[in-house]
């Protein structure tokens, strides 16, 4: 999963609690949201692309095959052009992003070669119900996501930390007004 933020926390969660991935991969420029996914075990390596070199951590990671299939939920050319290449010959390249930009640069040449299949769309309520009674069972738990919760009287404050990504924040969560 390349941009582990609200949505991409929990496309790992259901990837390796519903959908029984063997093996999920976090990838993200911020720390705190890798270490968010290993530690509520919905990710089972975590790469920083700023930091760390991806193709040596998905070489070992996958015994030098490449991942079976990619998600991309940052929404950007150079996430596209990663999700390619780390994904191996026949596998699946997904975004799952609304991209700033009309035009993406998908690596369309590498995908063909490599024989990849490309995935686009979002959410549109399929499955909601499902997910909602896995919730209720309790056989998945997505209260790891929110990081923070204040009541709407400080709405503005919770969009400039989350939307500047301050202090950690993945998800933040509004509460009632508070007189």
């Amino acid at each position: 999963m390349i941009g582990v933020g609200p949505v991409g926390q929990s496309t790992c969660l259901l990837a390796k609690k519903v959908f029984g991935a063997k093996k999920v991969i976090a990838i993200d420029i911020l720390p705190n949201r890798i270490d968010l996914a290993l530690k509520a075990g919905v990710a089972d390596v975590g790469i920083n692309p700023a930091t760390d070199d991806i193709a040596a951590i998905i070489k070992e990671a996958t015994g030098g095959m490449g991942v079976d299939c990619t998600i991309e939920g940052a929404g950007v050319a150079q996430t596209m052009a990663m999700a390619a290449g780390i994904t191996r010959v026949g596998g699946i390249v997904s975004t799952i992003s609304i991209f700033n930009e009309q035009y993406v640069g998908i690596p369309m040449n590498e995908m063909l070669i490599k024989g990849q299949k490309l995935h686009f769309g979002i959410q549109t309520q399929e499955g909601v119900p499902e997910m909602m009674k896995m919730i209720q069972d309790g056989k998945i738990d997505a209260r790891f996501i929110t990081t923070h919760r204040a009541p709407l009287n400080d709405i503005m404050k919770g969009f400039e930390v989350f939307g500047n990504r301050q202090d950690g924040c993945v998800k933040w969560l509004v509460t009632p007004y508070e007189r």
